[in-house]
């Protein structure tokens, strides 16, 4: 008996071990795309579906809708979430404050990421909890062992980068995606929380099979919009809350239509570690990832707004001219040259033929200037010298008629 125990246990040591030595893209099980029954759908009292997600809902939770409409999940069955409307949302005013302390708290922390190290350069951290996502049209699948969510991220720190940022992006891997990712990656946050950043982001994908929902049209190219997710179980809750409506607000001035919508959820997302904590979510894995890095670029736009308070102006579409109205254009302006030679010459024709030839054209003009133009010039030379003696109080001598 002793010695089958003595078997049992180290069988049990032998498992373990091999176990940890496995590698972390082992566990990946195989992407199962989304039905009906695997993603959250959200409703209001009467019936319209205000938004669909693969993350989870929960009473409680609070959604903010592409055209800033509040509300708040009343109820969920199943993957049916109802949602009662509460307010049309002041983006820059908070919709649910916790107690004082904690507003006091997190503002402090805000202030603080501002001041401290370098504020000519901000420092932004950027990292992926779930590290396997991937966009099916771009990378045949919508899970892999490092995913091209990373490109997507990198995408954004490069285009922050180019705005003045110092961006730190982390590369480590979270895998696999189950309910711990966010255990693993919370010593990630930490790390770039070493580097004391003005805001970290986590960037990820949905997973709802309809590409249709986050496939827009901004500034005349095609993106896949981008979600707020802000977590409700943490001190910052409220700053980070607010951060992300400030993000929405300013998003509806310079690329509106760039942000689908605001989720407040219930989770941490180890946003616990910094009062401007966002993870953001580029599209679904049914888009593709240029969609997604579309929508990145735009949000380069945005963030440096919102860190730095400095407004700039809305840029401008450059207007989109086709081969067709180019070669028009240019039609067009030959044709006027043409004209304005025509007009010209039948000018100087018309010179010639009643001045008695090229001959005739040039006593004409010498005789032009020579008596014409410096007549005019010589009456509007006596005009001034008239006008300045009136000035003066000085009168031309009358003419002596006594003679």
């Amino acid at each position: 008996m002793r010695r089958a125990a003595r078997w049992m246990h180290f069988g049990l040591v032998l498992v373990v071990v091999l176990g940890l030595a496995a590698p972390a893209s082992a566990g990946i099980p195989a992407f199962i795309p989304c039905t009906p029954d695997q993603y959250y759908t959200i409703v209001s009292e009467h019936g319209e579906t205000l938004a669909k997600m693969a993350l989870p809902v929960s009473v409680g939770d609070y959604l903010i809708t592409e055209d800033d409409r509040g509300w708040r999940v009343v109820s969920v069955q199943g993957r049916t979430a109802r949602a009662k409307f509460d307010q049309w949302v002041d983006l820059m005013a908070a919709v649910d404050r916790p107690p004082l302390s904690e507003r006091i708290a997190g503002w402090i922390g805000a202030l603080a990421a501002q001041v401290r190290g370098d504020t000519r350069r901000l420092q932004v951290g950027i990292y992926h909890t779930h590290s396997d996502e991937a966009y099916v049209p771009s990378a045949g699948r919508a899970s892999l062992p490092r995913g091209d969510i990373y490109q997507v991220g990198t995408t954004l720190r490069e285009a922050l980068r180019r705005r003045g940022f110092q961006v730190d992006q982390s590369f480590n891997n979270h895998n696999p995606h189950d309910g711990a990712a966010y255990h693993r990656s919370r010593r990630t946050v930490v790390e770039l929380m070493q580097r004391r950043p003005a805001a970290v982001f986590d960037v990820h994908r949905d997973a709802i099979p309809d590409a249709s929902y986050y496939r827009r049209q901004v500034r005349g190219q095609t993106i896949a919009q981008v979600r707020l997710v802000v977590g409700k179980q943490n001190q910052n809750r409220a700053v980070n809350f607010d951060f992300a409506k400030r993000i929405k607000a300013e998003a509806d001035r310079i690329h509106p239509g760039l942000v689908k919508e605001i989720f407040w959820a219930g989770g941490n997302y180890n946003q616990d570690v910094s009062p401007r904590a966002i993870l953001f979510e580029f599209g679904t894995h049914t888009n593709s990832r240029e969609m997604a890095e579309r929508g990145a670029r735009l949000l380069a736009d945005v963030l440096p707004v919102v860190l730095t308070g400095r407004r700039t102006a809305v840029p401008q579409p450059r207007p989109h001219i086709t081969r067709v109205a180019r070669t028009q254009n240019r039609a067009a302006g030959t044709s006027a040259l043409w004209i304005a030679l025509a007009v010209v010459g039948g000018a100087g024709l018309f010179l010639a033929v009643n001045a008695g030839g090229l001959g005739g054209i040039g006593r004409q003009l010498r005789k032009f200037t020579g008596q014409e133009l410096s007549g005019f010039l010589g009456r509007y030379r006596g005009r001034q010298k008239e006008a300045e003696r009136d000035r003066k109080g000085e009168r031309p001598e009358e003419p002596d008629d006594r003679s």
